[in-house]
């Protein structure tokens, strides 16, 4: 899923270095198909994408909350249907009243949801390489179980090779 994601950012960071008009999808693909296709793309965007995508996101917003505001909160729970909907007026609202502000939120949450990814990643890194055991181990041609940790592994290996010695891991 990443890797589509990011190939279809990266093609449109090219696409937008060729074309001055900075309408996003609709032109770009007005430049590379014609006038017709890119109608249809609009059309398709304002009727069908766009309104599916955001009453989906409303959704899951409000079953995640729901799931953190405890019992009664249901799959389809009309309590869940309702914050959905909440959701996705507020959302309207702060977009037709304040664009600007609703940008500056938009690029806050991103940064927001990043701060957990990355301490994730960090103690996910810390806690396999410490609490992690390597079991077996090759010694002069026998498999011994050793029962080290791979932080062990890894400062015996660089250890080695810092001694002229090459390290596997």
């Amino acid at each position: 899923g990443g890797i589509v994601i990011v190939s279809c950012a990266c093609t449109f960071a090219v696409i937008a270095t060729k074309y001055e008009r900075v309408n996003g999808l609709v032109d770009y693909s007005e430049a590379m198909v014609g006038k017709k296709y890119a109608y249809f793309i609009g059309w398709f965007a304002a009727t069908i994408y766009y309104p599916t995508l955001t009453s989906v996101l409303s959704w899951l917003c409000a079953r995640y909350t729901g799931e953190l505001l405890g019992p009664g909160w249901e799959l389809t729970s009309n309590n869940v249907m309702v914050l959905g909907y909440v959701f996705m007026i507020a959302t309207f609202a702060l977009n037709a009243v304040a664009p600007k502000l609703a940008g500056k939120y938009q690029v806050s949450t991103t940064f927001i949801k990043l701060i957990p990814l990355i301490l994730m990643a960090v103690v996910g890194i810390v806690y396999g390489l410490v609490k992690t055991q390597v079991h077996f181990e090759v010694i002069n041609g026998e498999v011994v179980n050793t029962g080290t940790n791979q932080m062990q592994v890894l400062l015996e290996n660089f250890s080695v090779k810092g001694k002229g010695g090459a390290a596997v891991l």
